[in-house]
């Protein structure tokens, strides 16, 4: 009975969510999160257990493959049971991610289909138990996944000014004639 967790685009749509579904309402903001077919189905990662570290690599995957590496917000973790889905006839299918990290792909799964009933249900077994990941935890999973190679190295320069900025490393730029343009080399700092 695999443990998914998904990290949520809008957390602030999750807020007191628990509370309305108690009143006998329901977040309305916090099923954008579900909404199939925006990229094929909803992503999630297989994780041994709520851990802080290993949803940090989760969060650091997908803040190098961002479009925009500036400081990351703290990141909120929903998590459901492959068990619940199929109590709530829910389908998922193990798939390929495409995040930069190679071990993080092979434990990708995208529910398929959600619709009505279903979509309500999830929604109410995700409120539980939300998990935070500080913007620390996530730029020192960047670093640890970048010194270590688990993550690939595509960090731009708002991701280097972030790293930088948070004094977790000791970053090295230098410019090198051939190819023509900065490197840099990236460090463990002071922390």
């Amino acid at each position: 009975m695999p443990l998914l967790a998904r990290l949520l685009e809008r957390p602030s749509a999750w807020a007191g969510a628990e509370e309305q579904w108690g009143a006998g309402d329901f977040p309305f903001a916090a099923l954008y999160e579900l909404a199939d077919g925006r990229h094929g189905g909803v992503s999630f990662f297989e994780v041994p257990s709520k851990r802080e570290r290993e949803l940090a690599r989760i969060a650091a995957a997908l803040f190098m493959g961002s479009q925009s590496q500036k400081n990351p917000a703290t990141a909120q973790f929903r998590f459901v049971r492959t068990t619940q889905l199929d109590s709530l006839e829910i389908k998922y299918n193990k798939t390929n991610g495409k995040t930069l990290d190679s071990g993080l792909n092979d434990r990708h799964y995208e529910l398929v289909g959600l619709r009505g009933e279903t979509c309500l249900a999830l929604a109410k077994v995700m409120c539980a138990a939300p998990k935070m990941i500080s913007p620390t935890k996530i730029l020192q999973a960047v670093v640890r996944g970048v010194t270590s190679g688990e993550l690939e190295d595509k960090l731009t320069k708002d991701g280097l000014h972030a790293l930088k900025g948070s004094s977790l490393v000791r970053l090295t730029i230098r410019q090198i004639r051939s190819p023509p343009g900065p490197t840099a080399r990236m460090s463990p700092g002071r922390r």
